[in-house]
């Protein structure tokens, strides 16, 4: 059966209300392509999605119409660019992110708290946004609590030597055994049985000790994806969040097997029972890295119920080799983490998780230096923060530089580093996922200071003085650049 888009915009800058009204929205802009050719769920939407990434402003989003052996239709790449994101928030551009969340600090900042009352949830802003509960929602209007199976769904084969089909990434909601507070993340799904399933590389700190209720929403509202993959450390409602950096205020039901607060508008919701750690996995998938590696402890989820809307879109995410849908959900996490950065390091102007598109633990940052050795302290700063500890590789360079252009980064490291001088080589915490560490989760780390140096770092026959034309003169030839007939 083909399902079409049923919902649409009545006007053209109206704010879209889930996920099947953001897809209209695409679409009205030329940037979804509907595939309606009769396609395989094993291998062949994932090489015309990776193909598909690959093109110019990161491809469009793509519905796929017609897979075989399943009734639902299958969207992905609709978090393909930047600009998709801004429409996603319902924002100009992605910098709005940062200064939104500054608007929470301001209240404990301004009353001399510093950030910890609002790493606490205490925070009246956010308490309007708090999601209405309500009895009946359209995400529940099909399920199975009797007899559930991930069988019945269209997860796909990404990858030749995955040990099974898998969801790249969704949020997830579960309940905190520590504080009992429901919280949220995201998290990618590899299937093993019908009924059983493991986490694959979930965000933030997910520590599951007991049998624990969770939830992994597929197709909600494309904000709540972005602010799960965040997975900000703070203590607060992480709907709350969301509907605050979007300004909406999201509506909940309560789950049909768990006692969580569900989105409402989700196309799927998958409830179940998040597995302490097993050390006898010897499954098999590729990471957002691109490269294959066996999960090894990997928290295990036991599906109980299965719903989803009468009409519903299955949606996933393109990772892997970059470039990669998953990195514009990067690009959300560092706008909205780099108040959190500032706070521990002021000197901080500027931060690219994800250079070149790719979510490959590299952070790219810009200081405002002022002493020498700043650039190291920046370092150590962000290697402390819960939320950058796994950074494998970190270039400093000086506020000058735009992070976005790599080969002028290039040039900064190629030019003012000597690496017996510049180059700090720790031993830290990695991704347990780290294929080259010795040991799992623990491994070398590199700094890189790209800054230029001040007295006291080098000789005064050292000091570099980058060539440039006279500041009047670039103002001049910007004043008649049209006229010159070039572009």
């Amino acid at each position: 059966m083909v399902y079409p888009l049923l919902l649409s915009l009545t006007e053209e800058n109206s704010l879209y209300n889930g996920f099947q009204e953001y897809a209209t929205f695409l679409e009205k802009r030329g940037l979804l392509r509907r595939i309606g050719v009769s396609v395989s769920g094993e291998l062949e939407i994932a090489a015309i999605a990776q193909r598909a990434c690959r093109l110019p402003e990161g491809g469009p989003a793509l519905l796929f119409e017609k897979i075989s052996g399943s009734e639902f239709p299958i969207m992905l790449n609709s978090y393909g660019s930047a600009e998709r994101l801004t429409w996603a928030f319902s924002v100009g551009k992605l910098s709005q992110l940062t200064e939104r969340v500054v608007e929470l600090f301001k209240p404990s900042l301004s009353q001399g708290l510093g950030i910890r009352q609002f790493l606490f949830g205490e925070s009246a802003e956010l308490d309007k946004y708090s999601p209405r509960q309500i009895k009946s929602a359209v995400c529940q209007e099909v399920s199975e609590v009797h007899n559930p199976s991930f069988s019945q769904l269209p997860f796909l084969r990404w990858n030749a030597s995955d040990s099974g089909v898998s969801l790249r990434r969704a949020s997830l909601l579960y309940i905190d055994p520590t504080s009992g507070k429901q919280k949220m993340a995201s998290t990618g799904l590899l299937i093993q049985a019908n009924r059983q399933a493991l986490l694959v590389e979930p965000t933030g700190d997910l520590a599951i000790t007991k049998p624990t209720e969770a939830a992994i929403i597929i197709g909600e509202d494309p904000s709540l994806l972005a602010v799960a993959h965040a997975a900000l450390p703070l203590e607060v409602d992480g709907l709350a969040l969301a509907g605050f950096m979007r300004r909406v205020r999201y509506e909940t039901v309560k789950g049909l097997k768990v006692g969580l607060d569900i989105p409402s508008g989700a196309e799927f919701v998958l409830e179940g029972i998040l597995e302490p750690h097993s050390a006898n996995q010897t499954e098999t998938v590729a990471l957002s890295s691109g490269y294959y590696h066996q999960l090894k402890g990997a928290i295990g989820f036991q599906l109980s119920a299965i719903s989803h809307r009468r009409n519903p879109l299955w949606v996933d995410i393109i990772s892997g080799q970059p470039p990669q849908e998953e990195a514009q959900l990067i690009r959300v996490t560092e706008r909205m983490l780099l108040p959190f950065v500032k706070v521990v390091a002021p000197e901080i102007v500027d931060l690219n998780l994800a250079p070149g598109n790719a979510r490959n633990g590299i952070a790219l940052v810009s200081i405002q230096k002022s002493y020498p050795g700043q650039a190291q302290k920046v370092m150590y700063a962000l290697w402390g923060m819960t939320r950058l500890r796994e950074l494998k590789y970190i270039i400093v360079v000086d506020t000058d530089c735009n992070l976005h252009d790599y080969a002028t980064v290039a040039w900064r490291v190629c030019n003012r580093v000597d690496l017996s001088r510049d180059l700090i080589l720790v031993n830290g915490l990695l991704p347990t996922t780290d294929r080259l560490s010795r040991l799992p989760g623990m491994g070398s780390k590199i700094g890189i200071d790209s800054t230029n140096k001040l007295p006291g770092e080098v000789e005064p026959n050292q000091y570099l003085s980058a060539s440039e034309l006279p500041h009047k003169l670039v103002k001049l030839i910007d004043e008649k650049w049209a006229s010159f007939g070039i572009d």
